[in-house]
C-alpha cells in the first residue's frame, strides 16, 4: 500500500535500494533474535515486517527499471535473462545455504546471506540513486 507513494516520492532507483536495504536488515534482525522472550519476539516481528516490506519495494520497481532502461525491442530477452538468473540460481543458493547452515549454523548463515545482500545493495547504489523520480 505504501510502495507506490514511496516510489512517487523517491523514484524507482532509490525505492529499489530501500527495499534491498530493508531486506538485508530483516535478515540481521532475525539472526539477532536471542535473549529474553520479549526481545526475541520484538526482533522476530521487526524482521518479518521488514522482510514483508523490502521485497515489495524492490520487486515492484525492478520491472519499472527494466522497462525504463532496456529498449522495447529487447524487453522479452531481458525478462527471460532476468528470470533465468533469478529462478535458475535459486536451487544453487538453496543447496549452498543448506551446506553452510549445516556447517556454520543457521544464525551465521542468515548473517552471511544478509551481509552479501547489503554488499550487493552498496554496489548498486551509485547507478540506481541517479535515477530521478517518475512524475
Amino acid at each position: 500500500m505504501v510502495g507506490p507513494a514511496v516510489t512517487a516520492r523517491c523514484g524507482s532507483g532509490r525505492t529499489f535500494l530501500l527495499g534491498m536495504l530493508l531486506t538485508g536488515l530483516a535478515g540481521l534482525a532475525l539472526a539477532a533474535a536471542t535473549g529474553p522472550s520479549a526481545v526475541v519476539v520484538a526482533l522476530l516481528v521487526a524482521g518479518q515486517v521488514l522482510r514483508g516490506i523490502g521485497p515489495a519495494f524492490f520487486g515492484m520497481n525492478q520491472q519499472t527499471l527494466r522497462q525504463t532502461l532496456v529498449p522495447a525491442e529487447h524487453l522479452p530477452q531481458a525478462l527471460a535473462t532476468w528470470r533465468l538468473l533469478v529462478h535458475g540460481v535459486q536451487p544453487v543458493g538453496a543447496v549452498l545455504g543448506g551446506i553452510l547452515g549445516a556447517a556454520a549454523g543457521l544464525r551465521w548463515t542468515l548473517v552471511a546471506g544478509s551481509v552479501l545482500l547489503l554488499l550487493a545493495t552498496a554496489a548498486a547504489t551509485r547507478p540506481l540513486v541517479r535515477l530521478t523520480p517518475e512524475r
